[in-house]
């Protein structure tokens, strides 16, 4: 197995060029898990074996028979030569991919050899959660995994691995960041009086956005998006999800066939004297068909689920909402636990899944058959440790209240 960290040194530093600031140290570097190594050259080593086996075969086979193998030889050479370059192209490349954890920042690497570097990073301070994933039996048994690095706004997250003993690198860098928000609540503690005691010359302390800035929609896709909505939906700060779209394709599938066959059907009419019994029935079938299609759009529609700022909403609408809705919500604060699973085959190979959210006191809420469940998982996990950030702020704004209150009352005795 490999080793999951390294100590700080200068080679290390050196070997992916990464420049630390003053007092930053580097405390770890998480490298990809052999088994990636592996799985990109199992098949090089397995043609590298059968070429020296046939390779030796043919070339004892030519001397016995003639006494000359040169050519053969030569030939063998260069592809054992030319398997060796691209072997050790591998193994830079694997080699160059690494998580790199300083007391002051988390930086992701990516590097292909003359060919491509991307680099990106995040502050400790900035960190909301950090997630692990272990999965299947091999994962299991040679322990390894990816891990999930949460910030406040979307698409600064870092996903990375798989990397070995993901979860004592989850505890190692959550560790820090919990000493880092210690810290940081006190300060907000600080602002928040300095605030209420001098508005003019102290601004009142802000806490992060709940979401990036939504993405501007092309106008030419906006017919197709009132067909066919996209999964996941934002609309400022509310995401709506749908079941994946592989369950409205099912939901149809059937019910159009069955409309084309009936339309096709109206070319092998008979030809019979008086076929208007046999039109009418056709058109009612048509309309039958439609019907058909357009409820079970409608019911896949209508099956959502909601994340807002502060809740969670299970909505289920009746087609056209003719006969009402049920609707389930609930709020964040009373989140305990989130999990995940991809049941069977076609969840793995579709990528979808149920988010189960754990509440207290109330029944579990579960996000069934949704797209992408590893970034429904980890949007309720952000807006969750939003949302606690400021009930702590609401929190402190009270304590402070009875602090400055206090203040001014030994400042200027209350009047009897």
């Amino acid at each position: 197995m490999s080793e999951p960290k390294t100590q700080k040194s200068d080679k290390t530093v050196g070997r992916f060029n990464l420049e630390l600031a003053a007092g930053e140290e580097l405390r770890f570097v998480y490298p990809r898990h052999w088994i990636v190594f592996a799985r990109r050259t199992w098949w090089l080593a397995l043609v590298l074996g059968l070429l020296l086996i046939i390779g030796r075969w043919l070339i004892a086979r030519l001397i016995e028979d003639s006494g000359e193998a040169l050519a053969p030889t030569i030939l063998l050479t260069a592809i054992l030569a030319a398997a060796s370059i691209l072997l050790l192209f591998f193994y830079l490349d694997w080699r160059n991919d690494a998580l790199i954890y300083t007391n002051r920042r988390l930086v992701h690497v990516e590097r292909v050899v003359l060919i491509f570097k991307s680099q990106e990073e995040v502050t400790l301070d900035k960190v909301q959660d950090v997630n692990t994933t272990v999965r299947g039996l091999f994962a299991q048994l040679l322990g390894y995994g990816d891990i999930y690095i949460d910030t406040a706004a979307r698409g600064t997250d870092i996903r990375f691995g798989p990397i070995a003993r993901p979860r004592d690198a989850q505890q190692e860098v959550m560790a820090t960041v919990r000493g880092l928000q210690a810290k940081a609540s006190a300060k907000l503690m600080q602002q928040t009086l300095l605030h209420r005691m001098d508005p003019d010359r102290y601004p009142e302390p802000s806490l992060p956005r709940a979401t990036a800035p939504e993405m501007p929609v092309r106008r030419r896709w906006r017919l197709l998006e009132w067909i066919w909505p996209p999964n996941p939906r934002r609309e400022g700060d509310e995401i709506t999800w749908y079941k994946h779209n592989i369950f409205l394709l099912q939901r149809m599938l059937v019910p159009t066939l069955l409309l084309i066959l009936v339309a096709a059907g109206a070319f092998f009419f008979p030809p019979w004297a008086d076929a208007s019994a046999l039109w009418i029935g056709w058109g009612l079938l048509l309309l039958l068909l439609v019907g058909v299609l357009v409820v079970n759009y409608q019911l896949w529609l209508g099956d959502i689920y909601v994340l807002r700022s502060d809740m969670l909403l299970d909505i289920k609408r009746t087609p056209f909402g003719l006969f009402g809705e049920s609707r389930r919500a609930g709020g964040l604060g009373r989140i305990q636990n989130i999990m995940l699973e991809q049941p069977g085959f076609m969840a793995n190979l579709f990528n979808f899944g149920n988010v189960r959210i754990q509440t207290a006191g109330q029944e579990d809420f579960t996000f069934n058959r949704v797209p992408r469940p590893e970034e429904v998982q980890r949007e309720i996990d952000r807006r969750q440790a939003l949302y606690r950030l400021r009930q702590e702020q609401r929190e402190r704004e009270g304590i402070a209240d009875w602090v400055v209150t206090f203040w001014q009352m030994t400042q200027e005795p209350p009047e009897q």
